[in-house]
C-alpha cells in the first residue's frame, strides 16, 4: 500500500534513466508533495499569521519560542506558499500568505 508514500527507494535510484530524465519523468509526484507540503503550512498557521515553529506529531503539540523565531523562515514560507498559489490559485494560499504578511507588518518587521 502506498497510500502517503511519494516514491519508493528502488524508484529514486532510477535504474538505467540519468538523474535529469527521473526528475522530468516524476514531475507530477513532486508538485503534489510540494501542495501537500503547502497544506500543511496553511494548517500550521496560526490565526494571528505566525507559522508554528514546533510541532510534535505524536503529541499534537506545538511550540513556539519566546524568543528566537525566525524571520527569514517565516518569509521563505510566505514565498513557498506564493509559488504554489501560482501553481494553483487555491484560496488557502492566498489567504494564508496575507495573513502571514500582515504578522510582519504587526511586529514591524516590514513597514
Amino acid at each position: 500500500m502506498r497510500s502517503n508514500v511519494i516514491f519508493t527507494t528502488s524508484e529514486l535510484r532510477g535504474g538505467d534513466q540519468p538523474p535529469h530524465l527521473r526528475l522530468i519523468s516524476r514531475r507530477a509526484a513532486y508538485i503534489e508533495a510540494a501542495h501537500r507540503s503547502g497544506r500543511y503550512l496553511v494548517r500550521h498557521l496560526d490565526d494571528d499569521g505566525r507559522f508554528h515553529y514546533q510541532y510534535f506529531p505524536y503529541e499534537d503539540r506545538v511550540h513556539q519560542p519566546k524568543r528566537g523565531y525566525s524571520i527569514p523562515r517565516h518569509a521563505g514560507a510566505i514565498y513557498g506558499l506564493s509559488l504554489l498559489y501560482e501553481d494553483r490559485p487555491l484560496e488557502m494560499y492566498q489567504s494564508a500568505a496575507a495573513r502571514a504578511i500582515r504578522w510582519l507588518k504587526s511586529n514591524e518587521v516590514i513597514s
